[in-house]
């Protein structure tokens, strides 16, 4: 069975503890996207992080990526979940999904 290859956009606190887990499992995140490149990169050499984006749109359009975890502030949720079903990726995201039952409807 393939291996998922998973990004993550927003390098948080929780995001740490998401790469953390895959390592653990044996699993690499392949890619992170910051908007902050230093921090991006700093999270990508502790986690052994091959990609590092601070575009977004350039990471969800990585035909390499099949999964994103979308962990930035809630109000971005919506605009990245969009771009990334767009994309045809799987999707985990960090409650709350959207700030709105209309963005949820969507």
């Amino acid at each position: 069975m393939k291996s998922l290859r998973w990004a993550i956009i927003g390098p948080g606190a929780i995001a740490q503890q998401f790469a953390a887990a895959q390592q653990a499992l044996g699993r690499q995140v392949y890619a992170v996207g910051a908007r902050n490149r230093e921090r991006g990169e700093a999270f990508a050499q502790r986690y052994g992080i091959e990609r590092v984006f601070d575009d977004f749109s350039a990471l969800l359009a990585d035909p390499q990526i099949d999964a994103v975890y979308i962990s930035t502030p809630h109000a971005s949720h919506f605009t990245y979940m969009k771009q990334a079903l767009e994309q045809g990726k799987h999707l985990l995201v960090e409650k709350a999904i959207t700030v709105s039952s209309r963005e949820l409807e969507d």
